[in-house]
């Protein structure tokens, strides 16, 4: 070291010089265990910002902008090919129809096994009253009946409503009481239901 001293109007300073240049000072190193986590949480970072890209890619791509929304076209085929297996089914087993629509409209009066309440109301099943005229059955069912009438040679004084149904349905009821419980009857058609219907009730 090497002092110097100058001198001056009330003035007396020193310094201190070195003879050398001082070693550059390194800044201290990041410990690894640190550094490592920093790494892994740039990778965390750039893996969620690549998230939205790969899903706006995906959404823009030729096989997703491919698919259209179904046209009303296409929305009907879709029905018709389910709607006319089952069609074709009912259409086979008319029958289980009839039976199904004997259920709803039918059993509460005339019974599921078709013997009626004796008293009340008249069986079906090997009924006279019914298989001797297959068109005035067709009337009851549409325009009802009320008044006295002898079913297997018993009286009964009851009434029946008229039932809203389609001709089709009302076929397919008369038809399955027909050849039901041991019933030889013929079926019916839905032509023979509307020109009833068009006839009116007779007096």
């Amino acid at each position: 070291m090497t002092c110097i001293k100058a001198a001056g109007p009330g003035i007396r300073y020193s310094a201190a010089m070195s003879t050398r240049d001082p070693a550059p000072v390194r800044p201290p190193r990041t410990p690894l265990l640190v550094r490592l986590t920093y790494g892994q949480l740039a990778l965390a970072v750039l893996a969620f910002a690549a998230v939205p890209v790969l899903a706006l890619k995906k959404v823009q791509s030729p096989d997703v902008l491919a698919v259209a929304p179904a046209s009303a076209d296409t929305i009907d085929a879709a029905v018709d090919s389910v709607a006319s297996p089952v069609a074709a089914l009912a259409s086979a087993h008319p029958l289980a129809r009839g039976e199904e629509l004997f259920g709803q409209s039918c059993a509460a009066c005339h019974q599921p096994t078709g013997a009626g309440i004796p008293g009340v109301f008249p069986p079906l099943a090997k009924s006279d009253f019914l298989l001797a005229d297959p068109e005035r059955a067709v009337g009851v069912v549409l325009h009802g009946l009320s008044g006295l009438v002898t079913v297997n040679g018993v009286a009964y004084q009851s009434a029946m409503p008229a039932l809203p149904l389609e001709d089709a349905d009302v076929a397919a009821i008369l038809s399955y009481v027909n050849q039901a419980w041991g019933n030889e009857g013929a079926p019916v058609t839905a032509e023979t239901v509307a020109r009833v219907r068009a006839a009116g009730p007779k007096s």
